[in-house]
Order: C-alpha cells, then structure tokens, then sequence
C-alpha cells in the first residue's frame, strides 16, 4: 500500500514539472510577446531631396549710397540757414551763412552741398555759434542709389564674398515679402565696435519698395553656398561621434508596420546648415529616420 501511495506521488510531481515545462515553452514559443513603444510623429522625418541654402544673417539699416559730414571752424557764428532736414538739395547749393574772426578781422562765408542728395541733419540754428570744430553741422546723404552697410562678425566673415546673392526683409513693412541684393563690398579690415570683432559688407539691393527710408532697419541672407536637388534630413536628426556621422534608422520586422528596430546607421555628410544636411551616402530617399533623443523600449511577457 506504502509502494503505491508513493508511485501516485512520483507520478503528480512527474505530472507536474511537465505542466510548468510545458507552461514555460508556450509562454516562450507562443504567447511571448514583444510591446514597442508608439512612435511619436513629431520625432519621425523621412530623408529627401530639396535645395540646401548656407547662409549668413545680418540686421543693418538702409543708407544712401555715399554721404558727407560737413563742420564748421571753432568760433563760427551762423547767420542763416537756407535749408531744412529733409529737404532735397543740388550739388553746390547754398545751405548756410556764418562769419568766423580771424587775424585778418571778421568774415562771412557760405557752406554749400558737395553734391545732390537729401539732408539728413541740420544741427545749428541762425544767431549760434560753433565751439567744436569736428561736430558736424549738416550732414548730406546721397540717397540716388541706397545700400546697406553691414557689421559682419568675424566668425562668419569668411564665407562672405562680393557678387554673393542676398535676400532683403524690411520689418517695418512686411515680414513675408522679400527682395534680392547682391554683395558689393567686403572689407579688409575690422570695425572698431566694441569687443566683439565685426567687419564691414555693402549689400546693394536690386529692387525695393517705394515706401523704403533712409535708416529703415533691413534684415539680411547672404547666401554663401548652396546644394541644389540634394538627399538630405534634417540637422538635428544627425549624430556627431568621433568625427563621423549617424542617424537612426527605422527598420520595421512587420508587413502591417506595427512592429520595428531602430537602427544606427553611419552617413557621409556634405554640406551642412543650421536647418539640413547633405547626405552623400548611407541612406537613400524616402529612408525613415527618427530624432536621436528617442529610444525603443520593449518588454516580454505572456499577456
């Protein structure tokens, strides 16, 4: 009876540790199940062929073409003004009166435009008299063609060349119009402004709309490269590791697209913006990537 009682037992466990086995393979072979984690559409991006711009961005403000400061010796008294701010003059035309005493005695002169153009400061009146001979007293701006006078900073300065193209946006009257230039000039030498270290670029616009004034504050695209009709993604989708480039690509394992592997993968680059990048190699158009932050979480389990 004893034998018997204990073949029953050796049986059960028998029984047992082949239901947990066989628990164990099914939850493994069968009912294992992989959960990914939902892909954000605001994370997805698909390389692309588009046009890629570099470009440098400058605020400056319209001025004319050339403009002159004219002073007066120390002591001069003004005895007329002929004209006003604003006002239009002709080359050699009269603007002010005023008599300055020297060794020879008390005389009275003219000061007269160097050339046709706008006043732009009048900064004497009638019956005063002068104490500083570099303080300008009329300024005249020759505003027949304008340009733009730009303080280029001298991390950027080295893509900057004449003949560039440029794309003009004046704040003041539309932020979504904008207008062609070209560079015209590029100085050599750095403007003393301060501690940052900038230099002088002359932008010349090709057309501009009738309501542009002189001072008007303008901001600037020079475009010192382009890459036309190019793959690319955008740039802050790249990984930067020891001097060569990643993106992370999505591989799905499924036919409904319900399942993936994101995989690194290694790209040559090209050109490179604040915006896109070149991407000359590694993957090809239409190629899902998805921004570096994201990370694929998957957990097992028999449910």
């Amino acid at each position: 009876m004893n034998a018997l009682r204990q073949k029953l037992k050796s049986m059960r466990t028998l029984v047992t540790l082949l239901i947990i086995v066989i628990i164990i393979l099914f939850g493994i072979l069968v009912v294992t199940r992989d959960r990914t984690r939902p892909l954000p559409a605001e994370a997805l991006d698909l390389a692309t062929v588009r046009t890629i711009d570099a470009t440098v961005e400058v605020d400056g403000n319209i001025d004319g073409v050339r403009s002159t400061e004219l002073s007066l010796p120390s002591g001069a008294k003004i005895l007329e003004v002929t004209v006003k701010e604003g006002m239009r003059v002709s080359a050699d035309e009269l603007l002010l009166t005023y008599e300055s005493t020297g060794f020879t005695g008390t005389t009275e002169s003219e000061l007269r435009a160097p050339f046709a153009g706008l006043v732009t400061l009048i900064d004497v009146v009638a019956g005063e008299s002068v104490f500083n001979s570099t303080q300008p007293v009329v300024v005249i701006t020759d505003d027949s063609s304008l340009v733009i006078e730009l303080a280029v900073n001298e991390n950027d300065i080295g893509d900057v060349k004449e003949d560039q193209p440029a794309r003009l946006v004046f704040p003041a009257l539309s932020f979504d119009d904008e207008y062609d230039a070209t560079v015209s000039a590029v100085g050599v030498s750095p403007l003393k402004t301060g501690a940052a270290v900038n230099y002088p670029v002359t932008v010349t616009p090709e057309d501009i709309p009738q309501a542009v004034r002189l001072g008007m504050s303008v901001e600037v695209s020079i475009r010192t490269d382009r890459a036309e009709n190019v793959l690319s993604v955008p740039v802050n989708f790249l990984i930067e590791r020891d001097d060569n480039y990643f993106v992370k690509v999505i591989t799905f394992t499924d036919s409904e697209r319900s399942d993936y592997d994101i995989v690194e993968t290694e790209v040559e680059v090209g050109l490179k913006t604040g915006t896109f990048a070149e991407v000359t190699s590694g993957i090809r158009e239409g190629t899902q990537i998805i921004e570096p932050s994201f990370t694929v979480e998957r957990s097992f389990g028999f449910f």
